[in-house]
């Protein structure tokens, strides 16, 4: 069977940065984990997500500047900063 490609459009949490520091959020690692596994795969991976995220994609696309998380969902979350989750 033929090695087939694929295109993966991977929609991640607006609340949250794609990236390591947010290991506090096991639904944002489940995304830089599939980001990941997909790339090495040799598969396109499209990631929409927070500005400064820094998944492992063919291609990143801000869905959310930090400026607007700091407006829209620091109040309610608290979640903007890794700090508050990971103790540094």
């Amino acid at each position: 069977m033929e090695n087939q490609r694929h295109r993966f459009h991977v929609v991640a949490l607006p609340h949250t940065r794609t990236s390591k520091e947010f290991c506090a959020c096991a639904y944002t690692q489940k995304v830089l984990n599939f980001c990941l596994m997909m790339r090495s795969l040799g598969h396109e991976v499209i990631h929409y997500g927070a500005e400064g995220s820094e998944p492992n994609c063919t291609e990143h696309v801000d869905i959310i500047l930090r400026k607007e998380q700091q407006m829209f969902l620091a109040h309610a979350t608290g979640a903007v900063t890794p700090s508050r989750f990971s103790g540094t």
